[in-house]
């Protein structure tokens, strides 16, 4: 884990450790917005109690899951510096990392007015990352996910239809792809994949017609440079608005009120709010990319050595009355 942990404080820890090795340092970790959900802790604690002897220096955090403002600080550490100071930089990532997640899916929800929202975030960053962020996503709210790894240390589900891949498969035909789908997994709710053809009307009632009540939902993820044919002169481009309110308008005069719609293709907070402001008949929003933004950073401070109040211009030890003793 030492590998992790920026050179600079190695080389301090030895400095400390060798001219200084009494001193009592206490630090603080904090971040700088408001309205943030605190996330990570847990991990932190794992990671302290996996490299470091924590019967010799305090701990005091906050609990995972606590709604933070600026400045709040959600962590210290007080002892001898080489205990626990190399870890720093380790903890501040960590902290970044999960309350960025953890916060941009508590306002997605709050976006979406408490419409379902499915964490599509798989392709968005490495793989090693899965386990981790469906973890804080689901701290989030948002606990409907797409891989086996995302849900594992959390209680959500994983789920999945399918991709434009299988209908290409069939050469375009949606219809075969569907067949395929029902036959391999006749137990799953079957739901159409309808962008593939840029005709989303069309091919959403081409699957109902052919399954009828069987058809769960339809889910359209046309991209951002193109625009479906019912606009005929390109007046807009991606999933939209217009686009959603035709679609359901052309399944509910096909007595195809039930077939649920779900949208996704570049859906962040702020088109989310648009398509709630239009009062757009979406089911469901899938999320990607905008669920790992990471706007949280924390950083820590030293603010007190043997119990005088000392930090940098600017800083100076906060309250930690809210902070559980560990």
């Amino acid at each position: 884990m030492k590998k992790y942990s920026a050179i600079y404080f190695k080389k301090t820890s030895k400095i400390i450790k060798k001219i200084k090795p009494n001193s009592i340092v206490t630090i603080q970790f904090f971040q700088r917005k408001n309205k943030a959900i605190f996330a990570g802790i847990n991990e932190v604690l794992e990671l302290l109690e996996k490299n470091t002897n924590t019967f010799k220096y305090q701990i005091k955090y906050l609990k995972e899951n606590s709604k933070i403002n600026s400045k709040d600080v959600v962590l210290e550490l007080k002892g001898n510096y080489s205990d626990f100071g190399i870890y720093e930089g380790i903890i501040d990532g960590i902290l970044t990392r999960a309350t960025s997640l953890a916060t941009n899916a508590r306002k997605i929800l709050k976006a979406a007015k408490n419409k379902k929202v499915i964490c599509m975030s798989d392709r968005s960053d490495h793989y090693i990352n899965q386990e981790n962020d469906g973890k804080y996503i689901a701290i989030g709210g948002i606990k409907t996910q797409v891989t086996e790894a995302q849900v594992l240390k959390h209680d959500g589900k994983a789920i999945g239809t399918i991709p434009h891949i299988l209908i290409q498969m069939f050469n375009g035909d949606l219809i075969k792809a569907l067949k395929a789908y029902e036959k391999i997994f006749p137990k799953e709710n079957l739901i159409a994949l309808v962008d593939f053809n840029n005709d989303v009307i069309s091919d959403s009632l081409k699957a109902f017609k052919e399954f009828g009540n069987k058809l769960k939902a339809v889910r359209v993820d046309t991209a951002g440079d193109v625009s479906d044919v019912m606009f005929k002169n390109n007046e807009e481009y991606g999933v939209t608005p217009n686009l959603i309110k035709n679609l359901r308008n052309a399944l509910n005069n096909n007595d195809a009120n039930k077939v649920k719609i779900i949208v996704s293709s570049g859906f962040d907070e702020e088109k989310i709010k648009l398509f709630e402001k239009e009062n757009t008949p979406v089911d469901y929003y899938g999320v990607g990319a905008s669920l790992l933004k990471i706007k949280n950073y924390f950083t820590a401070d030293a603010v007190e050595i043997d119990g005088k109040k000392i930090a940098k211009k600017g800083r100076k030890k906060q309250n930690t009355s809210l902070l559980k003793i560990y």
